[in-house]
């Protein structure tokens, strides 16, 4: 059937104009690799439908068309919290640390995804990416805990992730050392005896035990700000061994609790024109997907105005944000702040903490965070989406407005700036319907 305009083609607003379209094919090993559940040939909760947006795994291989997926299987349970000792070593708890006795390892899928899509700088998306928290007797445990707030389960069960480090100031009990790997810092092994370098440590979890007294040769490095990021960064390569090499290990259901995934990197691919099955079984899995054009589709859970970047987002990074689409005010961990916290006296610890307190006091009036508010919007969602439940039970990737925060808070993070996708040319209610162009932005 011929087409007259760019409008009847889209479904769009606009009547005339460029637009830049290519074929994609439905990706059935990545989008069900995501779900709890294994994808059975008739199930249609992973089809693509038209103006939904569609994202792409980063492959090794190349191949003629783009293989895309449009929904977001990422379970948006509680999480998976691994058993310490038994699956994985224990966070140390003795001393002034007992608050770490509860801690459970947490490679979840949708963990992972939030906390790197909430990282603020460079810093914590290193460490989000490579699974690393920090944790430490030094006196200052519940700061460790104001920087890096991801660490707790919903239910207020403390959390780690893959490669933990403790810092502490006192000698290190003989039983907690697995061997000594380096003059900076040692490897613990799990109260079991297991060896966290054994191939029967499934999880592959690591804990590091770092002495940060000031005679320590982790702390004699650090004299300037610089020499303290040098450092703590040389740890962690020395560490983990090749950093540029590391691929972040995930469980996403029981069926991958003992052997977990490399957790996939998606880029935007474009916007479905067209509907797809996920199983040729079914019927084409070809997609034609519009890579430039000006669109009229259906908004996300956020207001948008006229003039934002508008970017995609994982349904389980709403917890992230307000209800007005900004990001949540946190305290930001700086080398500055870990500095301050792991170097130094007991009064340049004290003074850290004072820092951190007055900050989080100027933090809180930003957050305006409301369970009520976000649970009336996804209602009013799921009342203006006709097509919900025929289009299954995952949830498409969420359309979002990426606002700029330039405060204290820093309420943008590097993967804002990473997941840019258009421009909106109307303002629009959360799940309304809004024109936007399609791959264009503000540095474009």
């Amino acid at each position: 059937m011929a087409i007259d305009s760019l409008g009847s083609a889209t479904n769009s607003n606009f009547q005339s104009g460029p637009s830049i379209n290519a074929t994609g094919r439905a990706d059935i090993n990545t989008s069900s690799s995501l779900s709890d559940s294994a994808s059975q040939s008739n199930d249609t909760s992973l089809d693509i439908f038209r103006h939904e947006l569609l994202l792409t795994k980063i492959k090794s291989t190349h191949t003629a068309y783009v293989n895309v997926i449009s929904r977001d299987s990422i379970p948006m349970s509680a999480p998976l919290l691994i058993r310490t000792d038994a699956e994985s070593p224990r966070i140390p708890s003795f001393l002034s640390c007992i608050i770490e006795n509860t801690s459970h390892l947490d490679m979840t899928i949708s963990t992972f995804y939030a906390d790197l899509g909430d990282a603020r700088n460079e810093l914590e998306y290193f460490m989000a990416f490579h699974q690393i928290s920090i944790h430490g007797n030094l006196g200052v445990t519940r700061e460790f805990e104001t920087i890096q707030p991801h660490l707790e389960h919903g239910t207020g069960v403390k959390t780690h992730r893959r490669n933990a480090f403790f810092f502490m100031t006192i000698d290190t009990p003989d039983d907690l050392i697995q061997s000594s790997i380096g003059t900076k810092y040692a490897q613990k092994s799990s109260n079991s005896g297991q060896d966290t370098c054994s191939p029967t440590n499934l999880n592959g979890a690591k804990v590091f035990i770092v002495k940060a007294d000031s005679e320590s040769a982790f702390a004699k490095d650090c004299t300037t700000k610089n020499s303290f990021k040098a450092a703590l960064m040389t740890l962690f390569v020395e560490a983990l061994g090749c950093v540029d090499k590391y691929k972040p290990q995930v469980v996403v259901s029981q069926r991958s609790h003992d052997a977990p995934i490399t957790a996939p990197e998606f880029r935007y691919a474009g916007v479905a024109l067209t509907d797809a099955c996920m199983h040729q079984a079914r019927g084409d899995t070809a997609v034609t997907v519009n890579h430039y054009s000006a669109l009229t589709t259906q908004n996300g859970p956020y207001d948008v105005y006229i003039g934002d970047d508008v970017g995609w987002m994982f349904n389980v990074e709403q917890k992230n944000l307000c209800p007005d689409g900004n990001r949540k005010g946190r305290i930001v961990m700086t080398y500055s702040t870990l500095m301050g916290l792991l170097i130094g006296t007991n009064d340049t610890r004290k003074a850290a903490n004072l820092k951190l307190t007055h900050q989080s006091v100027m933090i809180a009036k930003f957050n305006t965070n409301s369970p009520d508010a976000h649970t009336k919007k996804a209602r009013i969602g799921s009342l203006k989406d006709s097509e919900h439940e025929a289009r299954g039970k995952y949830p498409r990737f969420m359309l979002v407005p990426l606002k700029h925060g330039s405060h204290i808070s820093k309420r943008s993070s590097v993967m804002d700036r990473k997941r840019r996708i258009g421009k909106a040319i109307s303002s629009c209610k959360s799940y309304g319907r809004v024109d936007w162009i399609n791959g264009a932005s503000s540095e474009m």
